[in-house]
């Protein structure tokens, strides 16, 4: 897939970023910055984060309030935004305040151009907001999270089949197999409690008796 129109970073890091290779990489991780100021970009986020004593923006990329994408640090650099999670995510910052208002259509616009270059870069990576992973309100309660997360992160997998026995559960192995249930016939029987299960190897019959 052709990545989208990302603005380039012109921005210098204090000291070498720590490599993070893309095997590593098991979330994409959205925040706002929370702040209203309208011209937020990437380059004020990066002089808010080198204040704090970090090499430089902690996001690998940031989306104004225009749409435009901006790249922060490069993919194959561990990110300095989401604690515990540094080292197996990308981080996607927004401009604006979600606890006051959502965003603009021209950024979820851009978000569905550049979740699935990601997600084509590295599949079955699951996306999540920074309060899924950590005690804070980011990215606001007007970031329509959920149905973000429901368009582009994978279905759980169904529950595994299984026999319930006259109400009670069993730990009968159930194989499905084209909609049908398969079971193998010693545990079936132990579980029905069988008198008898004999096979008879000359008429090829399995006798049950309960």
């Amino acid at each position: 897939m052709t990545q989208p129109p990302v603005e380039e970073f012109k921005g210098t890091f204090k000291g070498p970023l720590e490599p993070m290779s893309l095997q590593a990489v098991e979330y994409i991780i959205i925040h706002h910055a929370a702040s209203d100021d309208p011209r937020l970009d990437v380059m004020t986020v990066h002089g808010w984060h080198q204040e704090r004593g970090w090499a430089g923006v902690g996001y690998h990329f940031f989306i104004k309030q225009d749409g435009i994408i901006q790249a922060g640090r490069p993919l194959a650099t561990r990110g300095a935004h989401t604690l515990g999670y540094n080292d197996r995510s990308w981080g996607v910052c927004f401009a604006g305040h979600f606890e006051r208002r959502p965003p603009t259509l021209a950024q979820m616009q851009s978000l569905d151009l550049l979740l699935p270059y990601l997600k084509d870069l590295k599949p079955n990576l699951t996306v999540g907001g920074h309060g899924e992973f950590q005690a804070t309100l980011c990215p606001g309660k007007l970031f329509p999270l959920e149905q973000v997360k429901k368009k582009y992160n994978a279905p759980p997998p169904p529950l595994p089949p299984r026999l319930v026995l006259n109400g009670q559960p069993t730990s009968v192995p159930v194989v499905l197999i084209e909609g049908r249930g398969y079971m193998e016939i010693r545990s079936f029987a132990e579980a029905v409690k069988a008198r008898r299960l004999h096979w008879d190897e000359a008429t090829r019959t399995i006798y049950l008796d309960l």
